[in-house]
């Protein structure tokens, strides 16, 4: 028999344990198992009473849904993604969430958290899920930069060394293994060191704003009462600072380009562009006359490697840059000699006019950074040193948030560091104001 209470009620069952339930909103809410006493019984019904009075009612059945079928719903419903995003967040659900195996590689337990309800997992299952998540992205990134015995990476290593030291090598087939063996007892010299600290955190930061996102949407659609996503940083990535690169250098990259993509380094350095708005440029969009490129549209890979043009990255991408007059002569010269008559014509397009795919221009930029002794270079950072020179200049926020096609002023403070040179001219200048020769400092 049930015994009345202020909120909701307890009944003895035939078994001799006890049911809890309670009334909210016209709905009959029953707890999800019985009882041994009637005080454990009140105390869940206690427990139900401050969740409503702190957080409104939740319908607990609700939250019943699994993390992986949640997720991929939650994917599909998001027509807003682009192309290449949502490749990267079905990527991310079926490594870290659907997926329940684990390289042997790492030590860390995977706490299949996808296996479990909305309403089961909480800080400390995502926090354990985190880490296992950190773990399997470092693994990964250390194993891509490996150098395997035998591999593509290795055998040109290997040619380039010999060719250096004087071997005789074909420039292609099977190298000897006694080369190998010299190049081994050598230390491998050429051999690129493993970066260790901070492997695959971009991946990590990633897989865990991701699943902060999906478990918002399920407190905004009342399936759970708060999120589980409490840790702080652990969707925040620390960069390395990017080198700033000198005249010379940037000169000395457009050189060893191929002619066609040489006017490529000049203006990502001087215009602030991203590579996926530069190599979907088309004539529509350059006015030679006034020395201005019009934003209108990037670059971007799809599922296989697929290449196509879609928006910029952001409502601000769309801009129109005006380009330094020696960057517009030559871009004119380049147009003139490489780019196919029409508005819709790539600007940089390959020799067959098509889209320049985005691991043929790393391959090609690397090559020519390696070259000239600029290893840890990459093509963002010539984005990065036009917006740095730029900034020098005096250019403030909000100029280069426009420049840059920026949303935030978080981004474009990150141009506004100073450089070790750039602090010896400002300390300098400040010697002008240095009291006479000979003069006392004394108090």
């Amino acid at each position: 028999m049930a015994r009345k209470r202020d909120f909701g009620s307890i009944r003895l069952l035939p078994s001799g344990r006890f049911q809890a339930r309670y009334s909210l909103n016209d709905a009959q809410i029953l707890a999800p198992r019985t009882f041994a006493s009637r005080r454990e019984a009140s105390d869940w019904l206690a427990t139900q009473q401050a969740t409503v009075a702190r957080d409104g009612w939740i319908d607990p059945s609700q939250g019943n849904v699994s993390l992986s079928q949640y997720t991929r719903e939650w994917l599909d419903r998001r027509p807003d993604l682009s192309p290449s995003t949502r490749v990267l967040y079905a990527d991310i659900i079926r490594r870290f969430i659907v997926e329940t195996t684990t390289a042997d590689s790492v030590t860390v337990t995977n706490p299949r958290l996808g296996e479990m309800s909305l309403r089961q997992i909480s800080p400390s299952h995502v926090s354990a899920w985190t880490h296992w998540v950190r773990a399997v992205s470092a693994a990964g990134a250390i194993a891509k930069q490996t150098v395997t015995p035998g591999s593509t990476r290795e055998t040109k290593l290997l040619r380039d060394w010999a060719r250096a030291n004087g071997y005789p090598v074909a420039e292609t087939g099977r190298l000897p293994a006694r080369l190998r063996e010299d190049w081994v007892s050598q230390g491998s010299p050429g051999l690129p060191p493993l970066q260790i600290e901070g492997a695959g955190q971009t991946q990590s930061a990633q897989a865990y704003r991701l699943l902060s996102a999906v478990f918002r949407t399920a407190v905004d659609e009342g399936r759970i009462s708060r999120t589980p996503c409490t840790q702080s940083g652990a969707g925040t990535v620390r960069h390395a600072r990017r080198p700033v690169l000198n005249v010379d250098q940037v000169e000395a990259l457009a050189d060893g380009m191929p002619s066609r993509y040489r006017a490529s380094i000049y203006l990502a350095t001087f215009s602030g562009l991203r590579a996926g708005e530069i190599f979907a440029l088309q004539r529509k969009h350059v006015d030679l006359a006034s020395g201005t490129v019009d934003v209108r549209q990037a670059l971007k890979r799809g599922s296989a490697g697929a290449v196509h043009v879609g928006p910029p990255k952001s409502a601000a991408g769309y801009r129109k840059v005006h380009l330094p007059e020696h960057v517009r002569a030559l871009l004119a010269a380049h147009m003139e000699q490489h780019t196919s008559p029409g508005a819709e014509a790539l600007v940089f397009g390959t020799r067959n006019g098509t889209p320049l795919r985005s691991s043929n221009r790393s391959a090609m930029f690397r090559r020519t950074a390696d070259r000239i002794g600029l290893k840890d270079v990459h093509f963002h950072d010539l984005r990065h040193t036009g917006a740095t020179w730029a900034s020098e200049q005096g250019a403030g926020i909000a100029q280069l948030m426009r420049r840059l096609g920026h949303s935030t002023p978080r981004a474009a403070l990150i141009y506004q560091h100073a450089r070790d040179d750039a602090d010896r001219i400002l300390a300098e200048r400040l010697d002008t104001f240095a009291p006479e020769r000979g003069g006392s400092l004394a108090v």
